[in-house]
Protein backbone atom coordinates (compact mmCIF):
# COMPACT_ATOMS: atom_id res chain seq x y z
CA UNK A 1 0.00 0.00 0.00
CA UNK A 2 1.02 4.22 -0.59
CA UNK A 3 2.83 5.41 2.48
CA UNK A 4 -0.03 8.07 2.57
CA UNK A 5 -2.41 5.38 2.91
CA UNK A 6 -0.61 3.75 5.94
CA UNK A 7 0.60 6.76 7.71
CA UNK A 8 -3.60 7.84 7.59
CA UNK A 9 -4.01 3.86 9.70
CA UNK A 10 -1.73 4.54 11.76
CA UNK A 11 -2.90 8.48 12.57
CA UNK A 12 0.38 9.76 11.86
CA UNK A 13 0.72 12.52 9.16
CA UNK A 14 2.40 12.20 5.55
CA UNK A 15 5.68 14.39 6.00
CA UNK A 16 6.44 12.22 9.48
CA UNK A 17 5.99 8.85 7.99
CA UNK A 18 8.53 9.99 4.93
CA UNK A 19 10.98 11.00 7.06
CA UNK A 20 11.10 8.16 9.31
CA UNK A 21 10.92 5.54 6.07
CA UNK A 22 14.09 7.67 5.25
CA UNK A 23 16.12 7.10 8.51
CA UNK A 24 14.99 3.11 8.73
CA UNK A 25 12.57 3.93 11.28
CA UNK A 26 9.68 2.58 10.46
CA UNK A 27 8.23 -0.80 11.90
CA UNK A 28 7.29 -2.32 8.55
CA UNK A 29 9.76 -2.64 5.32
CA UNK A 30 9.54 -0.21 2.80
CA UNK A 31 10.84 0.08 -0.85
CA UNK A 32 10.64 2.76 -3.08
CA UNK A 33 9.91 2.88 -6.94
CA UNK A 34 12.05 3.90 -9.80
CA UNK A 35 8.79 7.06 -9.85
CA UNK A 36 9.28 8.13 -6.60
CA UNK A 37 5.99 6.37 -4.88
CA UNK A 38 7.01 4.71 -1.72
CA UNK A 39 5.24 1.15 -1.01
CA UNK A 40 4.57 -0.11 2.58
CA UNK A 41 4.64 -3.67 2.75
CA UNK A 42 2.53 -4.41 5.52
CA UNK A 43 -0.36 -7.09 6.09
CA UNK A 44 -4.25 -5.22 5.79
CA UNK A 45 -5.38 -5.80 9.85
CA UNK A 46 -8.09 -8.32 9.91
CA UNK A 47 -11.02 -7.09 12.10
CA UNK A 48 -11.19 -10.31 14.72
CA UNK A 49 -14.68 -9.38 15.20
CA UNK A 50 -14.77 -8.48 18.71
CA UNK A 51 -16.16 -4.61 19.24
CA UNK A 52 -16.45 -2.49 22.39
CA UNK A 53 -18.98 -1.04 23.56
CA UNK A 54 -19.24 1.38 26.63
CA UNK A 55 -21.26 4.08 27.37
CA UNK A 56 -21.88 5.65 30.99
CA UNK A 57 -25.86 6.70 32.34
CA UNK A 58 -25.82 10.59 33.56
CA UNK A 59 -25.52 10.51 37.01
CA UNK A 60 -29.40 10.80 38.95
CA UNK A 61 -30.61 12.30 41.70
CA UNK A 62 -31.95 9.68 44.13
CA UNK A 63 -35.75 9.43 44.99
CA UNK A 64 -35.39 7.53 48.09
CA UNK A 65 -35.45 9.67 51.57
CA UNK A 66 -32.36 9.28 53.55
CA UNK A 67 -32.78 8.91 57.23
Amino acid sequence: MKLSVWAKQQGICYRTAWRMGKDKRLPVPVEQLPTGTVIVHAEAAQPDGVALYYTRAPRQESTRSDP
